[in-house]
């Protein structure tokens, strides 16, 4: 079943993909075209100039139709489509900024498996507020109400590849510029997990034009996410030490692209063959350094938000989603603070001088050379940031809104909740919400010893499995 994501999470409209299943709120061409319709409606006008948008999307069996959907909503409103073929998100987001668009479509469902897809609408090159995501949806939604058709038809317009490869030198004109050198990377070994996605082609490129030899793994024509990507770095895990040659004093690391490549992550390899996952945490403190704050979501480990202060780095919390990192950043520069740095311990890391949102082709790039320029490697990094253990447990349900509402107010997980708060004491904390982009309830432990984490999450999640059960 689809869903519009909640203003919890994300932009735009996510599920399994029913491209030849009729009929509105589902995963194919008639919504993708309704929902891009009622995006351009939306976005500002700019003089008499004609509206325009950006297209871009991943490589999911089901992308091409659902983009043909997109491309009919933005004729109907007369907007010019600038089509980027399979691009990261962030590529889209550049181009839209570099031609001026009226805004971006991406047509991916990011870290989720292969047989789900989604919408990602953009006012311009920006991440929509959750004010902006409400008014798109409420016009959609009016228009199904309406009875609004729009016919979709299989003719796609010219890939504009050109857009890519202007995204791609421009990341790399940034690096060197960054680190004031032409090859930053000169010699290093990096191992790169593409995810069968987006950015699978573009990444490797970029390594190799900074100076870096790379080692692919999941750059090919495999399912995308299945077993690999920036939100399952098991297969990663497992590529590093089934290759022991790899590891080499050349070696900085494995990096981790998602899906749609708007996040990274990576894998640490130690001399002795052990692995050791990097995540948002371990960039945030890489990009807080010389700056005055960074802003974090309230999953930014207490590990990170202790060290920035004892090292005079302000810290500054928000809700979780990317969007509202931004939000934040942009409100504080508007009180004049010099804040332009923040993120996500799942890999969504924001340079507001770059783009206003998670850019990982950029990011991955930034902190190999930022390891390189400090003559560290990413098990120096993740060694040099101890940070509180974690435990998650997805509690899966098929609950309505309201019905999920029920759950989390519930006076037994509300008392389940105060005695493992009681327990933990300023050693630990305890975050439980359902997801907005899959049908779960996330139960998150955070605790200084990893054997409370473990035991208060299994605690919390079976007393959420008896409400769901319900």
């Amino acid at each position: 079943m689809t869903q519009f994501v909640d203003r919890d999470s994300t932009d735009g409209f996510r599920g399994i993909a029913e491209v030849a299943v009729p009929g509105p709120d589902r995963a194919n061409p008639e919504t993708f075209a309704l929902l891009t319709s009622a995006l351009v409606r939306e976005m500002p006008a700019s003089g008499e100039r004609q509206r325009s948008i950006v297209v871009a999307g991943d490589t999911r069996p089901s992308t091409e139709a659902l983009v043909e959907g997109v491309v009919a909503g933005a004729r109907r409103e007369n907007a010019h489509v600038h089509y980027m073929g399979v691009a990261p998100t962030p590529a889209a987001q550049w181009a839209a900024k570099r031609t001026h668009a009226s805004g971006t479509v991406v047509v991916t469902a990011s870290h989720n498996p292969a047989e789900y897809n989604g919408w990602k609408g953009m006012p311009g090159y920006r991440k929509p507020l959750p004010s902006e995501v409400e008014r798109i949806h409420g016009t959609y939604f009016r228009d199904v109400v309406h009875g609004v058709h729009i016919p979709v038809s299989a003719s796609a317009p010219t890939v504009r590849r050109d857009l890519l490869d202007q995204y791609q030198q421009a990341v790399i004109r940034d690096i060197r510029a960054n680190f004031e050198d032409i090859l930053p990377l000169d010699g290093k070994v990096v191992v790169y997990d593409g995810a069968n996605g987006a950015a699978k082609e573009v990444m490797p490129q970029v390594f190799e034009s900074l100076g870096a030899t790379v080692i692919r793994y999941a750059c090919g024509d495999g399912v995308i996410n299945e077993g690999c990507g920036a939100a399952d770095l098991d297969g990663l895990h497992n590529f590093l030490a089934q290759n022991p040659t790899i590891n080499s004093d050349n070696l900085l690391g494995a990096f981790a692209n998602d899906g749609d490549g708007d996040r990274m992550m990576g894998v640490a390899l130690r001399p002795d063959g052990s692995t050791a996952t990097i995540d948002g945490n371990h960039m945030m403190h890489a990009l807080a350094q010389g700056e005055p704050g960074i802003v974090g979501t309230l999953y930014t480990n207490y590990g990170l938000v202790s060290r920035l202060r004892d090292e005079g780095i302000g810290f500054a919390e928000c809700p979780n989603g990317d969007s509202y990192v931004t939000q934040k950043l942009v409100n504080m520069q508007r009180q004049g603070l010099p804040w332009r740095r923040g993120g996500e311990f799942t890999g969504h890391l924001i340079d507001t001088d770059w783009l206003p949102s998670g850019d990982g082709v950029r990011m991955a790039a930034w902190y190999a050379s930022y390891l390189v320029s400090r003559g560290m490697t990413m098990a120096d990094a993740h060694d040099a940031l101890p940070l509180w253990a974690t435990h998650q447990i997805k509690v899966p349900h098929q609950l309505s809104r309201d019905g999920l509402r029920a759950v989390m107010n519930h006076p037994d997980l509300c008392g389940t909740l105060d005695v493992a708060s009681d327990a933990m004491g300023d050693q630990g904390r305890h975050i439980v919400r359902p997801s907005g982009t899959e049908p779960i309830i996330r139960v998150y432990v955070e605790a200084a010893q990893p054997e409370v984490a473990t035991e208060m999450s299994a605690t919390i999640a079976h007393r959420v499995m008896s409400l769901v059960g319900k």
